[in-house]
């Protein structure tokens, strides 16, 4: 006879192994309601609002370098003049006209330009328009002549001087730099304390000059420039005056070279040769034309050069 297990027995042993399934069955609902519950509310919730950035003072701008307006440079020079004569076939070496022995002479000299407008390429050259000057004047040149009458030698001060005043404007062509001016200009040349038997009037020549310049940057930032101009000349001096070798037709022009070479923040080293053609021709009609013992003018004209060299030292600010 099988034993019989009571009913109440019975409810209670299925009651208790219903019970930790149950809880099983509600512990798993309820983690992924929560996990439901935590997705939703993270991708419904809106994002968060980000945080006040701090007010910090701006890092102030880099300063500017100032516009350099001012060229100025000094430094020796040094001159060499030759004036040949141009006269008719024949003449004798003794009746030839007076001239100043060739020889190379020193000076000072000093040059400035003005850049009001205080513009600049992206090579930091000056550029626009300028205002120039420059003044030179040779150091104790001397010059020796041969008094016939007293049967001395005499040594004579010989004095060069040079001054030029006018307008520049400095255009840069990709990487050349064009410089065009104009400018009034004077050039003398003369022997002081001459006596009277020296017949060797002073010429000074006065003119009106134009010219032209190109520049070129090289390596290390040099700069190399070569140039020219064309003079039309007002006034030469007593050299075609009437007490000279008479008024009559003159022409003039120079050739330049120069190398800058930048030596520290705003000083440069400039090294430069020039060359000055002035050719005349005269009409007859001065005292000095005529030769000894000539009825008409044995004096036909004259051709002045002179080869310059100048060293200078200079700075731009």
């Amino acid at each position: 006879m099988s034993p019989r297990i009571p009913t109440t027995t019975a409810l209670l042993v299925a009651a208790g192994a219903a019970l930790p399934l149950a809880r099983a069955d509600l512990a798993t609902t309820a983690a992924r309601d929560r996990v439901a519950f935590e997705d939703s509310s993270r991708t419904s919730a809106p994002p968060a609002a980000p945080l006040p950035a701090l007010d910090r003072p701006a890092p102030p701008a880099p300063r500017a370098a100032a516009t350099p307006r001012l060229e100025l440079a000094l430094g020796p020079y040094t001159s060499t003049r030759t004036l040949a004569f141009d006269v008719s076939s024949g003449t004798a070496i003794g009746d030839l006209p007076a001239t100043s022995p060739e020889s190379t002479l020193i000076g000072a000299q000093v040059a400035a330009a003005l850049f009001p407008a205080g513009g600049r390429d992206d090579r930091g050259r000056l550029v626009g328009p300028g205002i120039t000057a420059s003044y030179r004047h040779s150091l104790g040149a001397t010059a020796t002549f041969d008094d016939e009458v007293a049967d001395e030698l005499l040594e004579l001060p010989v004095v060069d001087s040079a001054w030029s005043i006018g307008l520049r404007y400095r255009q840069p062509l990709g990487p050349v730099l064009l410089d065009v001016g104009a400018a009034h200009q004077s050039a003398s040349h003369r022997v002081d304390e001459r006596p009277d038997w020296l017949e060797l009037p002073d010429a000074d020549y006065r003119s009106i000059a134009v010219s032209a310049r190109a520049e070129a940057m090289v390596r290390g930032r040099a700069t190399i420039a070569l140039g020219g101009g064309y003079h039309y000349v007002l006034d030469a001096g007593e050299l075609m005056s009437d007490a000279g070798y008479g008024p009559g037709t003159i022409s003039a022009y120079d050739l330049t070279a120069a190398v800058d070479l930048p030596v520290a923040r705003g000083l440069f080293a400039h090294a430069g040769l020039g060359y000055h053609h002035v050719a005349m021709t005269f009409s007859g009609g001065g005292d000095l034309g005529f030769l000894p013992d000539a009825d008409i003018p044995d004096v036909y004209g004259a051709i002045d050069r002179s080869v310059d060299a100048e060293l200078t030292i200079g700075v731009r600010y």
